[in-house]
């Protein structure tokens, strides 16, 4: 069995292999980039930061492949989320708007949670 909360570099035969099997339960995000690409590069620890927030999903990154075209990857970077019954491909600016939606609710979520610890603090 894969490890889940690591992202594992692989090959696109390696992505085309375990998505055949797609198993029970199981969820997978794949980053497709280019190490020359500076929005791959800027995408990478994001990446790997969500393989530790999603840990029941297994997480594998493919560098230039041509297993790219068969799952729609057109552009660097993009992100295919795959269920059981499912395939979703998130390119690049998409991305972008979900990293900003994220980053957005957890400051407000941590500037709500330090007001509620000053709140504490002063009773």
């Amino acid at each position: 069995m894969l490890g889940k909360v690591t992202v594992r570099n692989v090959r696109g035969e390696a992505i085309d292999k375990e998505l055949n099997l797609r198993r029970r339960g199981v969820s997978y995000s794949i980053l497709f980039y280019a190490a020359w690409c500076p929005f791959s590069s800027k995408f990478r620890p994001i990446f790997e930061a969500l393989s530790t927030m999603f840990p029941q999903i297994y997480h594998f990154a493919v560098e230039e492949s041509s297993a790219m075209p068969r799952y729609g990857v057109h552009g660097f970077p993009a992100i295919l989320l795959v269920n059981e019954t499912t395939m979703a491909l998130i390119q690049l600016h998409i991305l972008m708007s979900i990293i900003k939606t994220v980053l957005e609710k957890s400051t407000s979520t941590i500037l709500e949670e330090g007001k509620r610890g000053e709140t504490h603090g002063k009773n």
